[in-house]
């Protein structure tokens, strides 16, 4: 399994925990909050100190941004 294989598994876990429950995104990391948030097109779940989105997309590293572009491709 490569780097990318794994951060896609794992952003598509946690896109399904949130869908399930709307307050597990408070257990997510920064990085992970915001490639849920961009997935689900859920830009009030990003966290506060990225109001923007552009923000937001500019904090997550190569393998996120592709993981959650392909996982929102996939929906």
């Amino acid at each position: 399994m490569t780097v990318a294989d794994h951060t896609l598994r794992r952003l598509s876990e946690l896109v399904d925990l949130v869908e399930r429950n709307e307050r597990s995104i408070g257990v997510l990391s920064t990085g992970e909050r915001i490639a849920v948030a961009l997935v689900l097109n859920r830009p009030d779940l990003l966290p506060d100190t990225y109001p923007h989105v552009l923000h937001a997309v500019d904090r997550l590293d190569d393998y996120w941004l592709e993981a959650a572009i392909e996982i929102a491709k996939q929906r």
